[in-house]
């Protein structure tokens, strides 16, 4: 999601200011929230790509922790963006469903992955 628009254009003043009509409670929140997120998750890639070109050992730990940590952020994320903005099944499924399944389904295959792969144990022994 491009985040400084939202900052930019009014959008944000405009939908967080209480004597607004269209005011949106918690949007405000949740905006800062995702951005928040969406910049400690660069920064963990950064670090995490670190560590898998120096071939640390702390490489597999480190991403199962922000493959779950990106998980639950995924879920949490829904579950508040569907308590703000009130949605009918449809749109919650079209909007929330694939990211939430892309994740489950990434975690179930990289988790493994990273715990039991002899490639992985050799590779990163430093």
């Amino acid at each position: 999601m491009d985040f400084l628009p939202i900052f930019t254009d009014g959008r944000y003043k405009y939908f967080t200011d209480v004597g607004n009509l269209e005011y949106i409670p918690f949007w405000g929140q949740l905006v800062i929230l995702e951005t928040v997120a969406h910049v400690l998750g660069l920064v963990a890639l950064l670090i995490l790509a670190h560590r898998f070109f120096s071939k640390s050992r702390r490489f597999p730990a480190l991403y199962i922790q922000i493959r779950l940590a990106w998980l639950a952020y995924v879920v949490i994320d829904a579950i508040l963006v569907s308590l703000i903005f009130p949605l009918d099944l449809f749109e919650l499924q079209a909007s929330t469903i694939p990211a939430i399944l892309g994740s489950i389904i990434a975690a179930c295959i990289w988790i493994p992955y990273m715990l039991y792969s002899k490639r992985v144990k050799r590779t990163f022994i430093n």
